[in-house]
């Protein structure tokens, strides 16, 4: 049975409700997430590849627009990824 944190929350609300938005710019062909995210979105449909908060490299694919994806990463990386318009929630 889940249980909730310290402050009664559950799951992976447990650190809040997303309340900041990042559009992705690549720099040096990345883009560094200022803390890691919780959530990506996209506005056109394709794979996105990020680097997790353990250093490894991972690839979303298919991704499509409209949809949150609760996903924690450090990274969006530019090589790898197909998907425009991205965005990462906080």
């Amino acid at each position: 049975m889940a249980r909730p944190d310290a402050k009664g929350r559950f799951g992976h609300w447990a650190h809040g409700i997303p309340s900041e938005i990042f559009p992705v710019t690549y720099t040096g062909g990345e883009f560094s997430v200022p803390e890691a995210c919780r959530m990506i979105m996209v506005t056109t449909a394709g794979d996105v590849a990020v680097e997790q908060t353990d250093g490894q490299d991972e690839a979303l694919p298919a991704l499509q627009p409209g949809d949150q994806y609760i996903f924690q990463a450090a990274k969006i990386l530019e090589a790898g990824t197909g998907a425009t318009g991205i965005k990462v929630l906080r």
